[in-house]
């Protein structure tokens, strides 16, 4: 299994970052910046994908109407992409944690489901 984080600026290269402290280092796992240094996303993100060899590929992405996504979207039948939208740091580290041989999207579904339980306005917590 191989995870890309790819989002709008450099929110990618943060998420992956805090990732790798908080869940360690590992080799299946890379992130792209999308209109940092191009606006050739979509070379970028192609390029990634030809050095992925893994049939199974979760892409994590910023925005579900985003241009990031939208790039996405055209690879996900050619390589079968697992595609989630709208990421925070608590889903990245759920979806890091699945395992390869369950049913990958049933896992994914419950990765999302977990990340929207932990959007919280504290004040509610706090009753204030």
């Amino acid at each position: 299994m191989y995870f890309i984080v790819a989002t709008h600026g450099e929110m990618a290269k943060g998420v992956y970052d805090a990732s790798r402290i908080l869940s360690g280092k590992r080799d299946n796992f890379t992130f792209i910046e999308a209109y940092v240094e191009s606006d050739d996303f979509a070379g970028k993100f192609e390029k990634v994908l030809s050095g992925i060899h893994d049939d199974n590929i979760i892409v994590l992405t910023d925005l579900l109407q985003g241009s990031v996504n939208q790039v996405v979207l055209k690879y996900q039948k050619e390589r079968k992409l697992e595609i989630i939208a709208g990421i925070n740091l608590s889903l990245v580290l759920k979806v890091l944690s699945i395992d390869d041989g369950a049913d990958i999207v049933a896992q994914l579904r419950n990765c999302v489901k977990d990340a929207r339980e932990q959007l919280i306005l504290i004040n509610d917590l706090l009753d204030v």
